[in-house]
């Protein structure tokens, strides 16, 4: 039962942040949580603190509108206060011209009594890098930022 709830509350994040409202996301991070997503791009993070969490799923929905992330696969492991979480996932992006940018990803969860300790997400990062100089190049600066720090 538990961990249904937990692939339940997962979906549903990923629903909400699709129609473009990361809250039901934001909402389950611990005040200490890490988060963390792989590269040296516009997209890379190493963040520690809410406010900061929050400036990056600003940044990619404001740089991916019409973002679609798919759960391809879930599993769970552990109990409330030590859950692991691995997720499969298939990101879909229609870009400004035309094309669909098309990228898969592996992201790690860590929950404890249903708040998220740590998020760690790999994408490929060849694909997402080209998606970002294909924005920047449409002149959408922010795809050429630096990661967001806190």
């Amino acid at each position: 039962m538990y961990y249904r709830i937990v692939r339940e509350t997962i979906e549903q994040g990923f629903r909400r942040l699709n129609q473009g409202d990361p809250e039901a996301i934001l909402s389950k991070f611990a005040p200490s949580a890490q988060f963390r997503f792989l590269g040296d791009h516009a997209m890379g993070a190493n963040l520690t603190t809410p406010s900061a969490i929050r400036q990056w799923f600003e940044r990619i929905l404001r740089l991916f509108p019409g973002i679609q992330i798919v759960p391809i696969r879930m599993e769970v492991r552990g109990m409330p206060w030590n859950t692991l979480v691995m997720v499969q996932l298939a990101i879909h992006v229609p870009m400004p011209d035309g094309t669909a940018y098309q990228n898969t990803g592996l992201q790690m969860l860590r929950l404890r009594w249903g708040r998220v300790i740590e998020d760690f997400i790999c994408e490929d990062t060849a694909r997402l890098m080209n998606a970002l100089q294909t924005l920047a190049k449409r002149g959408v600066s922010e795809a050429a930022a630096a990661p967001i720090t806190d």
